[in-house]
């Protein structure tokens, strides 16, 4: 009689009853040994099913089978299917959230144990390091092989998690260690067996390959070159960095990694035809593979289709689908690695690696202008649309596949914004039928497949990157209605047949779970109240992870772009209204009579409102150089503004006659003129347009709150200037310029160029401060600009040039000349009558000093009003 173990017995417990009565007597790899095969068990329904109308199963592994545990995940789990209204919705995030931390964490060692002495000269001296750290080995699923590409993927939703949870932050480090050993060891492959310290047997895959370069079987699953491999490796240490700020990752090994992988970028930047002599260039990478599937190796002797040379483009033998390219250069490809490239460099640079940086930053230069030039196509009905491949000869596949990256995942990969023109374009030519051939639909389901399973089978995670890339509500309920009904398991298939959705493949593909965790992730922080109901807001533990959108705008508003220009203006407002605070004190004093008042009387002369109006002939002349805000970098721009006009306002002070009071003032105008009136154009590259009144209207009262206190303030100065060697309204300059001259070091160092370019934001935050602005962005981007704009405007913080055609509409639009009038009525409130009031009170019959202080109520009363008025401008969108 079969007597069944005490593992067995234990786990029979756990499951039936929830609890383990052996727990402390039991081992738990031996408990695990007696766990089920995944792949069989979510086959399979489980209890308890979902309350709702779908009553999915239950499908996560009792908790002494899962591979790995996260107090944090469960936290993130129960916070949010709580509060989710779809309750079967809610099971599959319940099973799909932490699915390949249940069950495809194979190998994982923290890094805290010590080596061994006789493994100490187990490695030649070029392997130090070799296996050394934290060490995590994951699968993709059903198949015991680590996928570059999957493994990412699968852990990008607990990246978020790593700076709370130190278990995950090790488990991700692992994972990048183990990548880069694997990059080391063979660059061109995309799967790889457990590492041999894993003690973890070797899989074959059972084909027939010939590869070169040679790989070791037990090393390797799979040696298909495909670039996005590579490109994973760099986004899985990117996007640790940029949620935890740690280093722990440059170790030699990681660095020779990336050495490695820049090698390989040479090696496929290389033509198949000499430039020069024409000659035919055998490529490094070759593969073959017996088979009757064309899509499962290269033609020409495993070399694939030529391509031309000068394009700055990569080539890819295959795609993420595991298919064969047909043009090598692949775009969707191309772009995710121009994107690391850049990210690690901006990382490496922080790090003190600035030669390397350099290197990187140079590569992804060429590759973004590879894409733009080579990578986008006139389809003459869809227009200007990004190409799924080419050559550089002019041929394009015009299509997409469900596998990321993919022409629908670009503004995911950080390529381009959701509302850029071309990428628009792209988007509505790959979800129809009409315009790409693996867009797949059928009586019961719908999506982009790919020629890996076949002409059928369309793939969910295509319709949850359709979701994660949409700003329409009806679109994204859609799209998750489709995938839950073809989710009957409880789990997200890798594919669906179209006619039949309970005809799929994979029972257990934790890539796809994963996205569509992600996807979730995501509206519960974009649109909670399709998750959660109207009026929802996040979820608390996702509000925590993520950045949240008020409080970047707050701390823009405050920290960076508000600080400065109401500093300057301030101080603007307040040099004008002190000089008729300074002139009404200067007369009254000049009446008691006296030398000293005489000459205090002629230099009051010098600042008495004649100047100013030669300032007021520059400012209106210069305003025209509002435009530069387009051609010079904001920080830069902005910081030679705020300095040259404290420079000059200070300057006043040392003026000796009024002719070069004149030529200081007139100077002056043009350092007010090029910074205050392009402000607000300014303001709008970080907020929409329903929440720039209440930004501007902080911005414009400046100007009666600097009038409210200026009087009360040139009191104060003459007072100090009766026992100064200055002359009081000579100190009046210098107390009000200098500042300036601070703020402007400040500027150049904390003022953004735009929201991709702040410096005290996470990415994630740049990322949801960018996507703010996609709907203010569509349509204002002109087809000759929009690639220059996305990839090189509001996230990456450089300037866009002059547009004349916008030059010129803007001078035929009446409206901004209505809007110049009300600007030229706010500067005769706020900016000429202050000069004027104390003196008008003073001839009233009032004394100096009570003239002064009625010089201020009105406009601390104008301040209120401003800004109330911005603030329900903004409110009611008025």
């Amino acid at each position: 009689m079969f007597v069944p173990s005490l593992s067995a017995l234990a786990l029979l417990w756990s499951l039936c009853y929830g609890d383990d009565p052996l727990k402390a007597a039991i081992n738990k790899a031996k408990y695990q040994a007696a766990c089920p095969a995944y792949e069989h068990y979510s086959r399979f329904t489980h209890f308890p099913l979902s309350a709702g109308r779908m009553a999915l199963p239950f499908q996560r592994p009792s908790p002494h089978c899962r591979t790995f545990d996260s107090p944090l995940v469960e936290q993130i789990i129960d916070e949010l299917t709580e509060k989710m209204v779809d309750k079967d919705l809610a099971r599959l995030f319940e099973n799909a959230f932490p699915n390949t931390l249940d069950t495809t964490v194979r190998w994982h060692v923290d890094g805290t144990a010590k080596k061994e002495k006789k493994q100490q000269f187990k490695y030649h001296l070029k392997d130090e390091g070799k296996w050394e750290g934290a060490q995590s080995f994951i699968v993709t699923g059903d198949i015991n092989a680590e996928w570059l590409r999957d493994s990412t993927n699968q852990l990008a939703q607990y990246q978020k998690l790593a700076k709370k949870d130190k278990a995950v932050e090790n488990l991700i480090l692992g994972a990048i260690n183990t990548q880069a050993e694997f990059v080391i060891e063979s660059p061109y492959c995309n799967a790889f067996q457990p590492p041999l310290l894993s003690h973890l047997p070797p899989t074959e895959n059972g084909q027939d390959d010939y590869v070169h370069p040679a790989y070791e079987p037990t090393s390797v699953f799979e040696c298909k070159y495909e670039l996005d491999s590579l490109a994973h490796f760099l986004s899985l240490t990117n996007q640790f960095y940029e949620h935890t700020g740690s280093t722990a990752f440059l170790t030699p090994r990681w660095y020779l990694a990336l050495d490695t992988l820049l090698r390989v970028l040479d090696e496929q930047s290389k033509s198949t035809f000499d430039g020069e002599t024409g000659n035919y260039m055998k490529n490094q990478y070759t593969f073959q593979r017996r088979t009757n599937t064309g899509t499962e190796t290269l033609n020409l002797a495993g070399v694939g289709n030529p391509l031309n040379s000068g394009t700055g483009l990569i080539r890819s033998a295959f795609r993420p689908s595991d298919d064969a390219t047909i043009l090598g250069f692949y775009i969707p490809a191309n772009a995710m690695m121009a994107v690391e490239l850049k990210r690690t460099a901006a990382m490496l640079r922080k790090a003190g690696e600035a030669t390397v940086a350099d290197r990187l930053k140079t590569r992804s230069d060429s590759i973004f202008r590879g894409i733009w030039d080579h990578g986008v196509v006139n389809h003459k009905k869809y227009g200007p649309v990004f190409a799924y491949e080419v050559d550089g000869y002019g041929s394009a596949i015009i299509m997409d596949d469900a596998n990321l990256p993919s022409l629908l995942s670009l503004p995911l990969l950080g390529f381009v914004e959701v509302s850029e023109k071309t990428y628009q374009n792209t988007r509505k030519m790959i979800l129809e039928k009409a315009g790409n051939p693996y867009f797949l639909t059928g009586k019961s389901f719908h999506g982009i497949g790919g020629p890996h399973i076949g002409l059928q089978n369309a793939w969910p995670m295509s319709l949850l990157v359709q979701a994660m890339t949409s700003d329409d509500d009806e679109e994204i309920s859609k799209v998750l209605e489709l995938v839950k009904s073809a989710s009957p398991l409880g789990l997200v298939h890798e594919s669906i047949n179209v006619n039949l959705v309970r005809d799929f493949t994979r029972s257990w593909f934790a890539w796809a779970n994963s996205v569509f965790a992600q996807t979730i992730l995501d509206l519960a922080e974009r649109k909670p109240h399709l998750l959660f109901g109207k009026d929802a807001k996040p979820s608390p533990s996702v509000a925590r992870l993520t950045p949240d959108s008020d409080s970047e705008e707050e701390d823009l508003d405050v920290y960076e772009i508000g600080y400065t220009g109401r500093s300057i203006k301030l101080e603007d407002i307040a040099v004008d209204a002190e000089e008729g605070s300074v002139q009404q004190y200067e007369q009254e004093e000049d009446a008691r009579g006296g030398a000293e008042e005489k000459e205090h009387r002629t230099e009051a002369i010098l600042a008495t409102p004649k100047s100013p109006g030669y300032r007021y002939i520059t400012y209106i002349l210069f305003e025209w150089m509002t435009l530069m805000y387009r051609v010079v970098p904001p920080h830069i721009y902005i910081s030679l503004c705020v300095l040259s006009w404290g420079l000059l306002a200070s300057l006043q002070s040392a003026t000796s006659s009024f002719s070069s009071l004149l030529i200081i003032r007139a100077l002056l105008g043009i350092s007010e003129a090029a910074f205050g009136p392009g402000l607000p154009f300014y303001l709008s590259f970080f907020y929409r347009r329903e929440e720039l009144a209440l930004r501007t209207g902080l911005f414009i009262s400046a100007a009666p709150l600097a009038t409210s206190f200026a009087s009360s303030l040139a009191w104060v100065i003459t007072e100090l200037g009766q026992h100064s060697p200055i002359a009081p309204w000579r100190l009046l300059f210098p107390v009000e310029g200098f500042p300036s001259v601070l703020v402007a070091v400040a500027a150049w160092y904390h003022v953004p160029d735009s929201p991709g370019t702040v410096r005290y934001l996470t990415a994630r935050q740049k990322r949801v401060a960018v996507l703010r602005l996609r709907n203010e962005r569509a349509g204002l981007e002109n087809e000759k600009t929009a690639p220059r704009s996305t990839v090189q405007g509001y996230s990456s913080g450089q300037t866009k040039g002059l547009e004349w055609q916008n030059i010129v509409q803007a001078l035929l639009d009446p409206k901004c000349y209505l809007t110049a009038f009300m600007f030229f009525s706010c500067n005769v409130a706020f900016s000429s009558m202050p000069v004027f009031l104390p003196t008008i009170i003073h001839e009233m019959g009032y004394s100096s000093i009570s003239s002064q202080a009625l010089s201020a109520p009105p406009y601390l009363f104008s301040f209120i009003i401003v800004l109330l008025t911005a603030y329900f401008s903004d409110r009611l969108r008025t």
